[in-house]
């Protein structure tokens, strides 16, 4: 990540017609054209570059936050806001106008590009061990798939593969207000417009974050650290098994739940029922500049302000980053600086962050990919099964020299996923219930290197602009703002209507 570059002076924005920049001031003033109305799979919009920092336009994309004033936007109009190819977040625009919140923040200076008709917010579909929640455009929330600990949040435990709209705290109505959502293995996490947090589900080693370890089939509002009143501030939410995180707009990390690999980062193994602060690096008192937060299986990933890594908890594989062994370092439950690609040092340019369950990933600025940890499953892309314990570099297609081009990278239990820049997405690891999207299964379909995900229906090639992926099920938001996913689906969490499994992209139905 590149340090934030002083907020400019005047205003300029940009507006693109067939790649070339138009109406150009080298005066300073304000430069303004009609932007190109695209067309992409049926859907029509337009698209247009913003500086970010400038508050003289309409539409302005700033930190962590992109605005419109109320008459600008008709209301309904859905805009997707990207920097490098990386979609950042989606959007509605209301009777009010138009705030939201971005999944990484911009810092002054640089562009973004903003397009309208997108269908979906970036990031936004969870995946659990057996359920799935995606926010609609209004603020709701779908959910699917098993529900014995109450996760679905519709007030039952009862299995649903049709879609269900998650039910607000009292139980009355549909929960409103979200723009982003993360799920554990039987719990989930809803972000609201104003900040807030709400969880449900499993809560025996208090994910929830409600102070206690009851189940609830209901959100309930995750608390405070230390005042007896909701958590607020919060700018992501995020979750891998029963531990839960929030990153804070001041940049510093809470983290709840389980503690017993040392995942929360709070130098201990305690479980902990409501948000502590995750530990600084070295003499810190607290992890700050945080950008993205990626919890893996027993470890957790956090990608800072100067482009470097930090990470805590588990290193039975080497997913610690530090160079050693177990044997060597066997866990640490307080953040660490991820070493660089030689073994030493510290690893610098990252813009992005993922975790499996043994392994991690990281995207670099200049396009390309790095993983380390473990690699049983070819997980690393690096054309090995053996472990490694600090990062290096993805091998490309087909295992012609390394992978570039990649602007998103995600990451299943035992499988890694990654978006090029002509939207095409690779995938390689392991394939037992097909999550590599590529029509087969079982362990003779692994991929060591990247291979490309089939496209929807399970011809051509698959072609998106966001990729997740958690265990063995994966989704994409597609270039016309549909949602497909593949891979596991024995609780109907993938959304298709069935329980059966699939080995290429499907489309997802929605209400």
């Amino acid at each position: 990540m590149r340090r934030p570059l002083a907020a400019i002076s005047t205003v300029v924005v940009l507006l693109l017609l067939a790649g070339s920049v138009l109406g150009g001031s080298s005066s300073g003033e304000l430069a303004l054209k009609f932007p190109v109305v695209w067309s992409a799979g049926g859907a029509v919009g337009k698209k247009f570059l913003v500086r970010a920092g400038v508050s003289g336009f309409p539409l302005v994309v700033s930190g962590w936050d992109v605005t419109a004033r109320s008459g600008f936007y008709a209301p309904g109009t859905r805009l997707a806001v990207f920097r490098s190819g990386r979609m950042l977040g989606i959007t509605q625009a209301g009777s009010g106008g138009l705030s939201a919140l971005l999944s990484s923040p911009v810092p002054d200076g640089e562009l973004v590009e903003v397009v309208e008709g997108m269908s979906f917010r970036a990031g936004q579909v969870a995946y659990g061990a057996w359920h799935s929640l995606v926010p609609l455009p209004d603020g709701r929330v779908v959910a699917r798939g098993a529900n014995h600990y109450g996760q679905l949040g519709d007030g039952t435990v009862q299995t649903a593969t049709s879609a269900v709209f998650v039910k607000d705290p009292a139980g009355g109505g549909d929960l409103t207000g979200v723009v982003q959502v993360a799920a554990g293995t039987g719990h989930s996490l809803a972000l609201l417009s104003d900040g807030r947090v709400v969880a449900w589900g499993r809560n025996q080693c208090g994910q929830l974050g409600d102070g206690t370890t009851v189940n609830r089939s209901l959100p309930v509002f995750v608390l405070d650290p230390v005042e007896d009143r909701p958590l607020e501030g919060v700018v992501q939410v995020a979750s891998y098994a029963d531990s839960s995180f929030a990153l804070l707009r001041d940049g510093r990390l809470l983290a709840w739940g389980d503690n017993y690999y040392g995942t929360l980062g709070d130098a201990s193994r305690t479980n902990r029922s409501r948000p502590v602060f995750v530990k600084g690096v070295g003499s810190s008192e607290y992890l700050t500049g945080v950008l993205q937060v990626a919890p893996g299986g027993r470890h957790t990933l956090a990608l800072l302000s100067d482009g470097q890594v930090a990470v805590w908890g588990v290193n039975t594989n080497g997913q610690l980053g530090q160079n050693k062994t177990y044997s060597q370092l066997s866990m640490n439950g307080k953040p660490l600086l991820v070493v660089g690609t030689s073994g030493s040092g510290t690893l610098t340019g990252v813009v992005q962050v993922a975790a499996g369950y043994w392994h991690s990933v990281a995207l670099l600025a200049d396009g390309r990919v790095v993983a380390w940890g473990g690699n049983g499953s070819g997980q690393l892309g690096n054309n090995s099964t053996t472990d490694r314990t600090y990062p290096g570099y993805v091998w490309g297609v087909g295992g012609s020299g390394y992978l570039t081009g990649v602007t998103a990278v995600a990451s299943g239990g035992y499988h890694s996923l990654a978006v090029l820049s002509d939207g095409r997405v690779v995938s390689w690891g392991s394939n037992d219930r097909g999550e590599l999207g590529n029509g087969a299964s079982g362990s003779s379909a692994y991929r060591l290197v990247p291979g490309y995900v089939l496209g929807v229906g399970g011809t051509g090639q698959l072609v998106a602009v966001w990729v997740t992926g958690k265990g063995q099920s994966c989704a994409a938001v597609v270039p016309d703002g549909g949602l497909t996913a593949w891979g596991t689906n024995s609780s109907g969490m993938l959304g298709d209507g069935t329980t059966v499994d699939r080995l290429y992209p499907v489309p997802v139905n929605l209400p």
